[in-house]
């Protein structure tokens, strides 16, 4: 039994549809070659909504460069001073400083932690891409 596509599978996939003329993956880019590239959204639906899960979407992502896959040119990471979310009290002065208001987030700590190891993981990857 065939696990999930991959994201790389599934934009090959996705290049035999039609596109509106103006989205990266429409024909016209790509006869013109360019670069139809994507960037991950740690997380939302990603991650369940679970912020604290974001880090290892995170790991997953640079797995999938690893790999080969060539498309993935960024993440993005919901991150804030604290981890958490808040709701905006009636009074404000009950608002804790660095904690999200919109959505949850992991730390400032957490999230550089987090990118260094992705960081350190790719680093070779990086460098032969440049080459």
């Amino acid at each position: 039994r065939r696990h999930a596509e991959t994201l790389a599978e599934r934009r090959r996939k996705r290049r035999n549809q039609i596109k509106s003329p103006d989205t990266p993956d429409s024909p016209g880019a790509l006869k013109a070659n360019m670069p139809c590239n994507s960037m991950v959204d740690c997380s939302h639906a990603n991650s369940n909504k679970n912020p604290a899960l974001q880090p290892l979407v995170a790991e997953g992502v640079a797995n999938q460069i690893l790999t080969g896959n060539e498309s993935i040119m960024g993440l993005m990471i919901e991150s804030h001073l604290e981890r958490g979310k808040q709701s905006m009290p009636e009074d404000l002065s009950q608002l804790r400083y660095g904690v999200s208001l919109t959505d949850g987030c992991i730390s400032w700590a957490d999230t550089q932690s987090c990118l260094r190891s992705v960081a350190d993981k790719l680093s070779e990857v990086y460098r032969r891409r440049r080459a």
